[in-house]
């Protein structure tokens, strides 16, 4: 029903997210490593990985703190070959498609982004754009955005090392790591997304298609624990 519902959106009412926006495809490598942390799928988590990683930093100190925790805490070979893994992934895909020589052109996009709530002549439209959407940029004034922005920054890098450090203390026994791997993925991008300082509609998506992904995991093992308990 939730799938039905959220399709529904996309494809009759709302269908600005197929037709002028590459998020699909964004959305499609996050639920893809959702899926394959929990399930512990060590190739596809490589690719998954750096698909996220290059559409969108959001997820970088996640992946970090998830990596570090698995050298440390669980299979020291399986991180470093991760690690090493994405690296040359994220690699090989910047060669492909020759963003590789355009490093300059990406790097200048923060300036652009920060100019939109640093610039009053833009105010009008970040404010329109603010207005529009979800998130709690629309509770803040444009002349603080800044700060929410770095808000951002800070609380995404500090968030998975506490959700981590919470999970080893507290719930390392009660909890699979794989599942907590996931759900951690979910809460940072939570934050992320619903503190982004300009909270494009189409940027949620990627959360929203994460639950589903979690919620069917979740569906799944209840059934086969149900199973064998009826058996």
């Amino acid at each position: 029903m939730p799938l039905l519902i959220l399709l529904s959106y996309i494809l009759v009412t709302y269908t600005t997210f197929i037709t002028i926006s590459e998020e699909p495809i964004v959305v499609g490598f996050y639920a893809l490593l959702g899926y394959t942390v929990y399930h512990k799928r060590t190739g596809w988590i490589v690719v998954a990985l750096a698909g996220c990683l290059l559409s969108r930093y959001a997820l970088l100190f996640w992946a970090a703190t998830y990596l570090i925790y698995m050298l440390w805490q669980e299979d020291r070979r399986k991180a470093l070959w991760i690690m090493g893994g994405t690296a040359v992934m994220c690699l090989l895909l910047m060669i492909v498609s020759q963003g590789i020589y355009e490093i300059d052109l990406f790097y200048s996009l923060k300036d652009a982004y920060l100019d939109s709530f640093q610039n009053p002549d833009v105010r009008w439209r970040t404010e329109n754009t603010i207005a529009k959407n979800i998130g709690l940029a629309r509770f803040v004034d444009f002349d603080h955005l800044l700060v929410l922005h770095q808000a951002v920054f800070l609380g995404s890098l500090l968030l998975p090392p506490l959700l981590y450090i919470w999970y080893h203390f507290r719930l390392r026994h009660r909890v699979a790591s794989s599942l907590f791997a996931l759900c951690s993925l979910k809460l940072c991008l939570v934050y992320f997304f619903n503190m982004n300082a300009l909270p494009y509609s189409y940027l949620f998506y990627t959360s929203t298609f994460l639950s589903l992904v979690i919620l069917g995991v979740l569906t799944r093992k209840e059934g086969a624990s149900n199973a064998e308990g009826t058996a």
